[in-house]
């Protein structure tokens, strides 16, 4: 990612994904988590769960379901999200994740349309998408940092075992140990200093 023209400081938001399967990623889960204290989450409710594989029906799918308000269908999730991100209009906007997944379905989201991420992220016209995207969203720039296995991992397992409530394999929980695993490193600290809170 480059940050030679970002403003600083940037917006830096922690995003994780649930999906069926390694091979459709089909978003079932989305969730989000800003150091000024907002989050996001959504579970997908139109998504074919005939399609989860055994790792996800095992894992995952008990851990969703307990807010009825996150249950919404794929387009209005996308509105949903559209009008959570409003808070950060004409900011840059760095979007933390650790797997491809989560940036396509991202893209699902906020297109309305699953499966329109993966005919972009990875191409040739994935930093032009994203970046009319940000445009279209009325931020200054929205750019994608997959951190991929670069993130503590010590760091990462540490939060779920001093915060007894957080779910491994739940998109939020994970999109908040993200961000705790990211923020231990002094550098990337100081970076996401984004001011005050914006609320909920």
């Amino acid at each position: 990612m480059d940050t030679t023209h970002l403003q600083f400081p940037p917006v830096f938001l922690f995003a994780d994904s649930e999906f069926t399967n390694l091979a459709d990623r089909t978003p079932l889960s989305f969730g989000i988590a800003a150091q000024d204290g907002r989050r996001f989450y959504v579970e997908l409710d139109d998504t074919d769960l005939n399609h989860c594989s055994d790792f996800v029906i095992t894992h995952v799918l008990p851990l969703m379901g307990e807010d009825p308000a996150a249950r919404c269908d794929c387009r209005d999730a996308g509105l949903r999200l559209r009008q959570w991100l409003i808070a950060y209009a004409d900011r840059d906007v760095v979007l933390v994740h650790t797997y491809i997944a989560d940036r396509e379905i991202f893209f699902d989201l906020l297109r309305a349309e699953p499966g329109a991420g993966r005919t972009i992220v990875g191409t040739l016209q994935e930093h032009e998408a994203f970046a009319d995207l940000g445009l279209e969203l009325g931020l200054a720039k929205l750019l994608p940092m997959d951190v991929g296995t670069r993130v503590n991992q010590d760091a990462f397992a540490h939060y779920f075992e001093v915060n007894s409530q957080a779910r491994r394999h739940h998109s939020l929980d994970d999109a908040l140990a993200l961000m705790a695993a990211f923020l231990t490193h002094p550098g990337a600290r100081a970076a996401a200093q984004i001011g005050e809170p914006h609320g909920q």
